[in-house]
């Protein structure tokens, strides 16, 4: 039986930063789970992608994508292995960046992407 999703009305990403932030869907991977938020960081947002339960307003996992570095971050997702981010608005690291958890671990750049600079965006196209 998939898992119905709580209706919520709101939450509060970023520590209740009020630097904005972007929304995307994290598909998961699990037959009949519900699917995530992934949240990440605005301009001066210390570059934090943050995981939300899709059934919920619980925060699931978090992590610095480009350090403290204060630059705009989008990310998109294929699942919980592959998440993607690029730096936007006051970026300075060139490159698509590929996260293999929700907790940013395995991060490393993808080689073929270097010839790409900021200010980047990213999103995942589906058949």
């Amino acid at each position: 039986q998939p898992t119905t999703p709580a209706a919520f009305n709101s939450f509060r990403p970023l520590g209740g930063s009020t630097a904005g932030a972007s929304v995307a869907r994290l598909p998961s991977s699990t037959a009949g789970a519900a699917d995530k938020l992934l949240v990440s960081a605005g301009p001066r947002g210390g570059s934090l992608v943050e995981t939300f339960s899709g059934t919920g307003s619980s925060r699931e996992a978090f992590f610095q994508a480009y350090g403290t570095d204060r630059a705009q971050v989008f990310s998109a997702a294929i699942d919980e292995t592959a998440i993607f981010n690029v730096q936007g608005l006051l970026g300075t690291v060139d490159g698509v960046q590929k996260s293999l958890s929700p907790s940013g671990a395995g991060s490393a750049t993808l080689p073929q992407s270097t010839v790409s600079y900021p200010p980047l965006r990213v999103a995942i196209l589906r058949n």
